[in-house]
């Protein structure tokens, strides 16, 4: 086993790096997010079906937020299958 530690410049190097790409995953992310509620306004209602992998608590974060981007919000409907459901809500409008 070969062990050492990283110079300066390999360190800033490997975190410039790091930080590019997530930020890049990220920016993408929303984008992709931020497109799919653009056909959606107050008082409409949606769904998403979850792909392979993807977890209801990661998908909700990234809907509130797109939505939230466009001064809307998410009443999210209970279920138990893979499909969220949620009705769009003005930020103003409380949940009923």
């Amino acid at each position: 086993m070969n062990l050492r530690k990283l110079n300066e410049q390999e360190v800033s190097e490997l975190e410039a790096k790091n930080n590019k790409s997530k930020g890049q995953t990220r920016a993408a992310k929303a984008a992709e997010y931020d497109e799919l509620a653009l056909g959606f306004d107050a008082g409409e209602f949606g769904e998403v079906a979850l792909a392979d992998g993807e977890k209801k608590p990661t998908v909700r974060k990234h809907v509130a937020a797109a939505f939230s981007r466009r001064g809307l919000s998410i009443d999210w409907k209970r279920g138990k299958s893979d499909t969220l459901r949620f009705k769009v809500l003005d930020t103003t409008t409380s949940a009923e």
